[in-house]
């Protein structure tokens, strides 16, 4: 299809498709944690604390002790201590609970480890790439091969 300038007009089809592809790569992207060092993370960011022994001994409110790793966003921080809305906790026993965002404070000298969620573009690649051949295999499949270079033809076609 073209318009009047002789310029192609992408099909309502293709952009419905790429743009449920860029909905997925941004809602599935693959993350992981960097290490941010003795640097401060950034407020409305999501990170993972690691607490020392002593952390660990201590209460947080509703989230309780014994907790080795919090994860969650961070609402703020200063040079005393990071806030963090937490969703998720590790225990010292090493199970994992689940949480719907409890906001506690937690001193600075007792994290070890501050580490910040980001978006790994090689992962994502990578998988998105997978996900795109796994879904011309099985178009392919469903289709009977129509469209392909195989030289197979289909039966009934009057070949």
């Amino acid at each position: 299809m073209y318009d009047g300038d002789m310029l192609p007009i992408a099909p309502t089809r293709m952009l419905s498709r790429a743009s449920r592809l860029a909905a997925l790569l941004i809602c599935c992207g693959c993350q992981h944690y960097i290490d941010l060092g003795a640097g401060a993370p950034i407020p409305g960011g999501d990170a993972r604390l690691t607490l020392s022994d002593h952390g660990a001994a201590v209460s947080y409110g509703a989230i309780g002790s014994g907790v080795r790793q919090m994860e969650g966003r961070i609402q703020s921080v200063d040079d005393t201590a990071i806030a963090i809305a937490v969703t998720s906790v590790t225990r010292q026993l090493g199970y994992d609970e689940t949480w719907p965002g409890a906001t506690v404070s937690v001193p600075r000298r007792d994290v070890t480890r501050i580490e910040a969620k980001k978006l790994s573009v090689s992962r994502t690649l990578a998988t998105l790439g997978g996900f795109i051949a796994g879904s011309l295999a099985v178009s392919s499949a469903i289709n009977g091969g129509e469209g392909t270079s195989s030289g197979l033809k289909k039966s009934g076609s009057g070949n």
